[in-house]
């Protein structure tokens, strides 16, 4: 994992009032991070905008492995919206 990985890990870790991540794609390290303080902070209080078209994964923008951990993680706190699809949160 390179250093702007790990930064940007340790950036989500810390937020403790409000979490926004709008990325490409996310990597199943990055998708455990923001479980792991969604978990901590509410689900209210986290919102996810991602790139869950499958051509970003194969260029390097992501796994879909991570995009399913953070669907399940959404699903089980309740926080899919009504427009939100199987990869969506």
């Amino acid at each position: 994992m390179d250093t702007g990985h790990q930064d940007l890990i340790a950036m989500i870790r810390c937020a403790k009032q409000r979490r926004v991540f709008i990325a490409p794609g996310v990597s199943e390290e990055l998708a455990k991070a923001i479980i792991e303080t969604w978990k901590e902070i509410g689900p209210s209080k986290v919102r996810i905008l991602l790139d869950v078209d499958p051509e970003v994964c194969r260029m390097g923008y992501g796994q879909f492995t991570a995009l399913q951990l953070l669907h399940e993680a959404a699903e089980a706190m309740g926080a899919l919206g009504p427009s939100a699809g199987p990869a969506c949160v």
